[in-house]
């Protein structure tokens, strides 16, 4: 009896399980700076936009609202973002507080780590066409579901 599971042409199922295998690897990567890959690219993109609104952040990074409150939530507790206030009564910003980016600071050198070692199982070539198929794929869909 066979222990391998059956070919499948689903897309949905081989995306989920390269998630599940890219996200495995940048963890571990990471792990030694007490921080996820999730984690690290909400950081990493609350630096780049900051201030921005939480609603902002989840359309930026493709996630549902209650994705970004609840990892934003763990960031609070751990100290690394802050919530301030917006332009109105109303509105609440993100901002990384110092020891945000002092963990940032640490935590990318083993993200680079891990984007090395990924780059090493393919070629320059086939990572360049990887990333313009994802982007285009991306927006295609995205522009999908909104419209």
């Amino acid at each position: 009896m066979s222990t391998q599971a059956p070919k499948t042409d689903c897309t949905h199922l081989k995306l989920q399980c390269l998630n599940r295998i890219i996200n495995r690897h940048y963890d571990s990567h990471l792990a030694e700076s007490g921080m996820k890959s999730s984690q690290f690219a909400l950081l990493s993109h609350i630096v780049a936009l900051e201030p921005v609104r939480p609603s902002d952040l989840a359309h930026r990074l493709h996630l549902d609202n209650s994705t970004i409150t609840r990892t934003l939530h763990t960031l609070r507790q751990r100290d690394w973002v802050r919530m301030v206030a917006g332009h109105d009564a109303r509105s609440r910003h993100i901002e990384i507080t110092d020891l945000g980016r002092s963990r940032l600071r640490r935590a990318r050198r083993h993200w680079q780590h891990a984007q090395r070692s990924l780059a090493a199982q393919m070629n320059a070539s086939e990572m360049l066409q990887l990333h313009a198929l994802l982007d285009r794929f991306t927006q295609t869909l995205d522009a999908e579901t909104v419209s």
